[in-house]
C-alpha cells in the first residue's frame, strides 16, 4: 500500500512513440489522447486520479470494457447503488454497504474522471469540490 509515482511522460524517450501508440496506453493510468499528443494536458491527471480512483474502490485495474459499461445508464438509482457496491473491492464491501450514496459517488466521479472524452472530464478543481461535498 505505498503510492508509487512514475512515467512522467518519460517512456516517449525510451520507447518508439509508434510501437506505444499502435498498441495503446503502455499503462492503464496514461491518457489514451496522450499517444496523439506531444503537449500535455491537466486533463491527462483527471484521468490518471479517476483511473486511481476506481482501483481504490475496487481493489483492481477496471478494463476499457468496463470503463465503456459504466457510461451506460443502470435503469434506477437503486440498481446504480447495487452496481456500485457489487464493483466495490471485497475487503471494504461490508464497510461500504451502509454507505451506498457516498460509494456511488465515488464511483461515479472516478468514472467521470476516467472518461475517454477529454471535455467531458471535471477539472482537479471540480473533482476536489466534489469530494469536499461528499465529506
Amino acid at each position: 500500500m505505498e503510492p508509487l509515482i512514475s512515467d512522467l511522460g518519460l517512456d516517449r524517450l525510451v520507447l518508439a512513440r509508434s510501437t506505444a501508440s499502435r498498441d495503446g496506453p503502455l499503462d492503464p493510468y496514461q491518457a489514451p489522447e496522450s499517444l496523439n499528443n506531444l503537449k500535455p494536458s491537466p486533463k491527462w491527471d483527471v484521468y490518471s486520479f479517476g483511473m486511481i480512483l476506481l482501483e481504490l474502490l475496487s481493489g483492481r485495474v477496471l478494463s476499457g470494457r468496463e470503463l465503456g459499461q459504466w457510461a451506460v445508464p443502470a435503469g434506477s438509482v437503486g440498481e446504480e447503488k447495487n452496481r456500485a457496491v457489487r464493483l466495490a473491492d471485497v475487503a471494504i464491501r461490508g464497510e461500504v454497504e451502509s454507505r451506498e450514496e457516498a460509494v456511488l459517488g465515488c464511483f461515479r466521479l472516478g468514472f467521470s474522471c476516467a472518461s475517454y472524452v477529454p471535455h467531458k472530464r471535471p477539472s482537479m478543481k471540480e473533482a476536489v469540490r466534489i469530494l469536499d461535498k461528499m465529506s
